[in-house]
């Protein structure tokens, strides 16, 4: 099956370890969506004309 990287989940799970995968990752920059939502009335405005 080829070489098996160290840290991946199917090492562990050859290893007989437990593997647990996210099934959701929450990657949001919350501190930029705070910064480009200051942004909006004008993109509102702009996008008006």
């Amino acid at each position: 099956l080829g070489l098996v990287e160290p840290d991946s989940d199917y090492a562990a799970i050859l290893a007989h370890e437990v593997s647990i995968t996210p099934l959701q990752v929450d990657r949001t920059d919350y501190a930029s969506l705070n910064h480009l939502s200051r942004w909006l009335p004008t993109l509102q405005f702009a996008a008006s004309k």
